[in-house]
């Protein structure tokens, strides 16, 4: 696997994470997913690639419901979005995409060359997406 692009954003208005008032909350809320969007596309284009040459998106396992408005919001399929782990484990903060990723690589899920993104969000507000190729 080679990493071939990233992309990170902190939104520092978000720092106080578990402690936002309900106003910085509900901002967040409506911030998320156009906030990941740009993440995404922004380490998509950075790799000089398009949305539609990813074979999948791995992410972390924060809820169905926000990845199912990210895939609309940038009109990329959901079912392309591994989402399989979201029940089965819930969110495991840093370990979901390794978990994910293991998953993927025990079912043979990419042949080689494939282009895959890794998204996570953590608490504070640190946005992150890498394009790897396989």
């Amino acid at each position: 696997n080679q990493v071939i692009a990233m992309d990170i954003n902190t939104f520092g208005k978000y720092s106080a994470g578990i402690w936002l008032t309900d106003e910085e909350s509900s901002d967040f809320e409506k911030d998320y997913v156009p906030l990941l969007a740009a993440t995404i596309n922004n380490a998509v284009a950075k790799a000089e690639i398009s949305l539609s040459d990813l074979k999948m998106i791995i992410p972390h396992n924060v809820n169905l419901i926000s990845w199912s408005k990210l895939a609309k919001y940038i009109d990329y399929p959901l079912s392309s979005i591994y989402l399989a782990n979201v029940s089965k484990y819930g969110h495991c903060f840093g370990a979901d995409i390794l978990i994910n990723y293991t998953d993927i690589q025990n079912k043979k899920l990419f042949k080689k060359g494939d282009y895959y993104l890794m998204a996570t969000v953590g608490l504070g507000a640190t946005f992150a997406a890498a394009v790897l190729q396989y």
